[in-house]
């Protein structure tokens, strides 16, 4: 690990050695360091996608924090406006995102020793219409990524290649 920290501050414009490292810690299950140098990439290459892919995909799958992977996404958007792929990575992240929130409520829901579903804290907010699930389809959420894909046709409009990636 040493030899890589030395290496990625000599070296700091070397992509394909942060790459490593990070791949490195990520096998080596070392979460804390993973955090610190994804950090340090992103402030070295912050138009990097696969810095911030890394990072949001490590909250999302390795970790499990949705709305962290969601966030840091967000702050890779921010600091990228211009860049399409950034909007594509965010459209994919957000119908995965949609993909585990549904499999949470159908496993908490799933259970076949009661009878009645539970509750979740948002569901008080939102009216009846809104919280059913219909067909596999969550309406909240689906509604969500169209404004994703809205957002990203707005701003790339011109763009097809862009738009043909998101169908």
């Amino acid at each position: 690990m040493h030899l890589y920290d030395r290496a990625t501050r000599k070296f700091k414009q070397n992509i394909a050695l942060w790459k490593e490292y990070l791949e490195y810690l990520v096998n080596c299950k070392s979460y804390q360091k993973l955090n610190r140098m994804l950090s340090k990439a992103v402030q070295t290459h912050p138009t990097v996608l696969d810095f911030w892919l890394i990072g949001v995909y490590t909250e999302l799958d390795i970790k499990g924090n949705l709305f962290s992977g969601r966030k840091l996404m967000l702050q890779a958007i921010r600091n990228n406006t211009q860049n399409p792929s950034f909007y594509l990575e965010y459209f994919r992240f957000e119908v995965r995102f949609f993909e585990k929130v549904k499999q949470r409520i159908l496993i908490l829901n799933g259970d076949a020793s009661n009878d009645k579903p539970i509750d979740f804290i948002d569901d008080e907010e939102m009216g009846e219409k809104e919280k059913q699930v219909d067909d596999g389809r969550l309406s909240a959420s689906t509604n969500f990524i169209e404004i994703v894909f809205d957002n990203i046709k707005e701003q790339f409009g011109t763009n097809l290649a862009i738009l043909k990636e998101c169908y």
